[in-house]
């Protein structure tokens, strides 16, 4: 959306330089009205009423010249500059937004090979050790002070997972957001 909205200021800025380079010109304007007078009018020495039913017409031509023509040579160079920097804007944004959506689908890769790993060996450790360190402890093989460390270290690898799990699903909404998709 963002970048939709830069393509827009393009577009004013562009709209902006060829409405003064307009101006720059000289203008034929042309006009007709049509009006009616109710009530009493002076027309030279005598006084007339006017019903509202008599209708008047005409026809008004003007022609505008520009004066100052450096002032909107000025004007015009200004909506170009402006013009140009809409552009640079827009071109900074898509690099950059192509730079994002590249680093974000980088992370969404490593993130999707690190659950792999975590689905198909990870938690299954995890598991192995919370056994085992359970058997050991009821066998009497580890003292109490070893088994927490064991659990602990069971607990990190599944806080692990959950966590590139959270990272994972954060990468892509935003690449669903990058791309529009939802």
């Amino acid at each position: 959306p963002s970048l939709l909205a830069m393509k827009q200021e393009e577009k004013l800025a562009h709209s902006k330089t060829l409405l003064e380079k307009s101006q720059a010109w000289p203008g034929i304007s042309i006009g007709y009205f049509n009006q009616s007078i109710k009530g009493w009018q002076r027309s030279g020495d005598t006084e007339i009423f006017f019903d509202g039913n008599d209708r008047f017409d005409g026809i008004q031509v003007g022609l505008s010249i520009p004066l100052f023509w450096n002032f909107r040579a000025n004007k015009v160079n200004a909506g170009k500059i402006e013009e140009a920097i809409a552009i640079q804007h827009t071109r900074s944004a898509e690099e950059e937004l192509s730079i994002f959506y590249t680093t974000t689908l980088s992370e969404l890769n490593y993130y999707r090979e690190s659950l792999s790993w975590y689905k198909e060996k990870g938690l299954a450790g995890a598991m192995t050790i919370t056994n085992d360190a359970g058997k050991r402890l009821e066998n009497g093989d580890i003292d109490y002070m070893h088994w927490v460390l064991l659990m602990n270290k069971s607990i990190d690898i599944q806080q692990h997972y959950y966590e590139t799990e959270r990272l994972y699903r954060h990468a892509l909404i935003r690449i669903h957001t990058l791309t529009g998709n939802s």
